[in-house]
């Protein structure tokens, strides 16, 4: 009877654990192919363009984020009462700065003096300002430790990250492809060079 009561709790934990690994592990798995498949089609230029921009977003994620992940664990630790109201405030406010700093973003590098193709990389990566607005449901699920929930958000996450990335790299072959088209000649991808050929 006292080993079932000390076993309890341990596979309790180890489940929430086991949970929380195998969402990591799936971010990376999905991180590793979604790289391997727009490194290949981009080729060196492409993925350092695509690698620029997706930085650069990043680097204004904590600004848009207000330091409200943290506040609101806090929050709903000490007070269940009121964790509705928490949760949306924070969705609110981290989607209304998010869109502020995209926009800000976006109308810096529209008038900035950087590629065409560059414009369009950043302005598809800094989709994920707003949608950073999203952490907080996270955030709620880690204070109440629902980690089957965290599990399913984190590899939908990922799944969304990994089809971003592949996105803008269709985005950017579809942009090349604009670029060179004339008329109505017939437009081939040269693996050997990674460039268009008419």
């Amino acid at each position: 009877m006292k080993v079932a009561h000390i076993l309890s709790p341990f596979s309790r934990h180890l489940v929430n654990a086991s949970y929380l690994f195998g969402a990591k592990s799936s971010l990376l798995v999905f991180a590793f192919v979604s790289n391997v498949i727009v490194s290949r089609y981009l080729g060196p230029s492409g993925i350092g363009s695509l690698s620029f921009s997706v930085n650069t977003i990043a680097l204004f994620i904590p600004l848009a984020a207000l330091g409200l992940d943290v506040l609101l664990v806090k929050q709903l630790a000490e007070s269940k009462d009121k964790a509705l109201v928490t949760v949306k405030t924070c969705f609110f406010l981290k989607l209304f700065a998010g869109a502020l700093v995209q926009l800000l973003i976006v109308t810096f590098f529209l008038r900035s003096n950087t590629s065409p193709e560059l414009k369009l990389l950043i302005i598809i990566s800094s989709f994920a300002l707003p949608l950073d607005s999203l952490s907080v449901f996270n955030s709620y699920n880690e204070a109440y430790l629902n980690t089957r929930t965290i599990f399913k958000s984190e590899v939908l996450s990922g799944l969304f990250s990994a089809s971003a990335k592949v996105l803008s790299a269709i985005a950017n072959i579809l942009f090349l492809v604009g670029k060179y088209s004339y008329n109505d000649s017939t437009i081939r991808y040269d693996v050997s060079t990674k460039d268009f050929k008419v």
